[in-house]
């Protein structure tokens, strides 16, 4: 704990990369955290590990985002039933006008198609390691393959999984 602790005190006056996978449980939690537990994307998390989730990234401000990682959580917002889905497309689209909440930046593919991880963790997560070695940001992830990939190349990473433990 006192390693993330270190991180976070030395990344906080930047954004934070948030990936897919915990960016959709973070919005899921804001408009439901009941529906967590229930929704098969989310279904590792609760509404503990939420309240956990929304206390780390607003260590942070911006939430650093790229039209991959928005494109891939709409598209798993999309399996949620109604009145929820769109309650939370609506959230994402508030978060996405508010340059206050959201700096979103744009990696052509084919410069992340020449990240040495793309065949190994796929175009969103060379996107995401991209940006982070070229600004210096951290990066927030539950994805084991991409938290070590980022911690072999120097670049500080939290995985959330560890913080559940």
């Amino acid at each position: 704990m006192e390693e993330i602790r270190q991180i976070i005190i030395r990344n906080k006056n930047q954004g934070v990369i948030v990936d897919a996978n915990l960016l959709l449980a973070h919005i899921i939690g804001i408009i439901n955290p009941r529906r967590l537990s229930k929704f098969t994307r989310t279904s590792q998390f609760d509404e503990q590990s939420h309240k956990l989730l929304v206390e780390l990234i607003g260590n942070f401000n911006p939430i650093i985002t790229t039209p991959n990682i928005l494109t891939e959580v709409c598209n798993l917002l999309g399996n949620l039933q109604e009145p929820e889905r769109n309650q939370c497309l609506s959230l994402v689209k508030y978060l996405i006008e508010n340059k206050a909440i959201f700096q979103e930046f744009y990696i052509e593919s084919k410069i992340a198609a020449n990240e040495i991880c793309l065949t190994r963790l796929e175009l969103t997560d060379s996107v995401i390691s991209h940006l982070a070695k070229k600004d210096k940001y951290l990066v927030l992830t539950i994805d084991l393959k991409l938290h070590l990939h980022l911690l072999s190349e120097g670049i500080d990473s939290i995985n959330f999984n560890n913080l559940l433990i």
